[in-house]
């Protein structure tokens, strides 16, 4: 991700007491969707504002390439770690959670990176993906920059998830203006949640998708192991 679309996501989310409570709802919500805390989780992508709010005993950070660098926690021995998003430099089997905070709508190589995310993941391990709404562009006045560097919508995500070992379980919506609904939302991938994704609602901002892995992946050719600096 190129470092303007880092600069844009902290305006999305630092204009304002709505864009406060956009964050804590999010995080309410990961947190929420994972039930043991001491799974060994991963989160990759733009998730410096919110590391310190995951109550997780197992919590590391990778962070692609044209991210900028941060040492976390503030206090040895750090977890975080600079990754190639498309030669995640993790052995399979070694994720019970994977967190992906605001990649994947801005991702060039989506496909390849969900491979990845799959193949170092463990059966039954949970997906969670947070993305900005692109629907909701025409609602926007001061935040429609970041708009034009979205690539994908959250129905194309959600496809995208579903070609690469995952079951989508859960979809969740919120919305930072609004505190009706659809500020907050949820509902299942059953055959009505189906007609929702394909009409998602326009007023949601950011949308959290929960998805289960289901199949094996395909093993790596050789080891990545080496490809990785920790900081």
């Amino acid at each position: 991700m190129e470092s303007t679309n880092i600069s844009l996501l902290k305006v999305f989310y630092q204009i304002g007491s709505e864009g406060n409570k956009l964050e804590a709802d999010m995080v309410k919500i990961i947190n929420n969707n994972i039930e043991n805390k001491k799974s060994k989780t991963l989160a990759i992508g733009f998730a410096g504002n919110f590391l310190d709010s995951i109550y997780l005993d197992d919590l590391y950070y990778a962070i692609p390439s044209r991210y900028p660098m941060l040492r976390w926690p503030k206090i040895r021995p750090f977890r975080t770690v600079a990754v190639n998003e498309t030669a995640l430099p993790f052995l399979p089997n070694t994720w019970d959670c994977v967190l992906v905070l605001h990649l994947m709508e801005f991702s060039t190589s989506g496909r390849r990176f969900l491979q990845e995310v799959s193949r170092t993941m463990k059966m039954g391990g949970k997906l969670i993906l947070v993305a900005i709404n692109k629907k909701n562009d025409i609602f926007f006045q001061n935040k429609r920059k970041i708009f034009g560097k979205i690539k994908h919508s959250s129905h194309d995500i959600i496809e995208m998830i579903r070609q690469e070992s995952f079951a989508v379980t859960d979809v969740f919506g919120l919305n930072e203006r609004f505190k009706f609904w659809p500020y907050s939302f949820s509902y299942n991938l059953d055959w009505y949640g189906e007609i929702l994704v394909n009409n998602f609602p326009l007023l949601a901002d950011v949308v959290i998708m929960v998805a289960e892995k289901r199949k094996e992946s395909p093993e790596p050719l050789k080891s990545l192991e080496a490809q990785y600096e920790i900081l």
